[in-house]
């Protein structure tokens, strides 16, 4: 039996019930024959003085820990803090200084240079930074595939409300529809390109902030689901997008290249051209959603297959493994 503490900024409660759900359904995704977690919650509401204040709270609850898996970029420097590098593995969301997204870019490099190269482990959700090869491993979150699957989409706008004949466009974003780095903005600026080229065919959908049970429907009623974030890391958005069917377009960001690679009916752009993305969803609607499904499937990012991936870390970590990991 190993002993984990889960270190984390972000899991779901009552009036936030997407908010770090991907985080809470990787832990219970365990095998709890192999490891044993402790969830610990910090920070959440106080900015980086509730880090810092989270510091003796952590080094507490490590003590009886074979490891410590911090699950954001702050949460494993809090770690660090707390005497625990021989323990800690840090989750990066992001890419590099995208991580620190509120303040300036060169503290986000230096907290980012501390965090990989202090850690005795670093996982990356999107593309691996070079030189961190010795010391990490490429780990996306899973998706739960039986909980995503393509479905009937008229019944599922039946029971969101919605109408039966247009188009839906998906755009997601947990906690709240205006966060910066998801771009809402761009978002509405793509519907409008949209509704130029084809009056009455095209409305937004917009999911946030819904019960779990409720998210499935959202993915199955749109057509296509369209990311305009500037930041990402594996975003679990296109992820479930994927698993039920829903062709995806997005912007080329952290390690959504790799996930829409060889699926049919997903496009990738660049910079901030409307008329480009609403040119990708006319192509989009038109894919076949097993396809899409099966597509995705061939890449192995099963909940199931992921959770083994990574108690093999755990193990080779808690035994004194030195250099890359196998799992």
């Amino acid at each position: 039996m190993i002993r984990v503490l889960q270190v984390t900024n972000a899991y779901p409660r009552a009036d936030l019930p997407d908010f770090g759900v991907f985080i809470q359904e990787q832990i219970e995704s365990l095998d709890p024959a192999l490891v044993q977690s402790e969830v610990l919650v910090i920070a959440q509401g106080g900015g980086i003085g509730g880090y810092l204040r989270s510091v003796q709270q952590v080094r507490r609850a490590a003590r009886q820990a074979d490891l410590v898996h911090c699950h954001h970029m702050l949460c494993g420097l809090v770690a660090l803090l707390a005497g625990l590098r021989s323990k800690a593995l840090v989750s990066f969301t992001s890419e590099g200084a995208k991580n620190f997204k509120r303040g300036p870019r060169w503290l986000g490099k230096l907290m980012f240079f501390a965090a990989t190269r202090l850690s005795l482990h670093n996982i990356f959700k999107g593309p691996m930074p070079p030189g961190l090869e010795h010391k990490s491993s490429w780990l996306p979150n899973g998706v739960d595939t039986q909980r995503f699957v393509v479905g009937d989409r008229l019944e599922a706008r039946k029971q969101l409300g919605l109408e039966s004949d247009p188009h839906y466009v998906l755009f997601v974003s947990a906690v709240r529809m205006n966060r910066p780095e998801k771009r809402y903005d761009y978002f509405v600026q793509a519907m409008e390109a949209l509704r130029r080229r084809r009056p009455g065919q095209f409305f937004p959908l917009t999911m946030t902030n819904v019960p779990r049970r409720t998210v499935p429907l959202y993915y199955q009623a749109a057509s296509a689901h369209l990311l305009t974030s500037d930041v990402e890391g594996s975003p679990n958005s296109i992820k479930e997008s994927l698993a039920s069917g829903t062709p995806v377009v997005a912007r080329d960001v952290g390690g959504v290249a790799g996930l829409l690679e060889r699926v049919p009916g997903c496009g990738l752009f660049a910079g901030d051209d409307p008329e480009v993305v609403a040119n990708l969803i006319e192509k989009a609607i038109t894919a076949s959603a097993q396809q899409v499904r099966l597509a995705f499937l061939s890449k192995g990012l099963d909940m199931s297959r992921i959770a083994q991936r990574l108690a093999g870390i755990y193990v080779e970590l808690a035994a004194g493994k030195k250099g890359p990991i196998t799992s």
